[in-house]
């Protein structure tokens, strides 16, 4: 038997290992996607918290936000907000 593979052979070999570096490329890139949505809901978090707090000291803040929120909710949220929109109308 000979040491040397076969055209065909070495076509097979390098399609298998196309498909393991198409596998493992597939699979690095869903992990990075996964890690920026990750960190982005970090840091909505984070900013989240500080706007919270700042609303209660910060009256032009609150008129603000209340201003933007309609543009951005979906139905349903505003029982999210109910504290912050009532002060809207007092």
């Amino acid at each position: 038997m000979s040491s040397h593979r076969t055209p065909a052979e070495r076509l097979a070999e390098l399609e298998a290992r196309k498909r393991r570096l198409d596998e493992r490329i597939t699979a690095l890139s869903a992990r990075e996607k996964e890690q920026r949505r990750k960190d982005d809901d970090r840091r909505r978090v984070l900013l989240g918290s500080i706007v919270l707090t700042d609303l209660q000291a910060n009256e032009s803040l609150a008129r603000y936000v209340r201003s933007r929120l309609p543009s951005v909710m979906k139905p349903g949220d505003e029982r999210l907000f109910v504290d912050l929109l009532k002060d809207d109308a007092g």
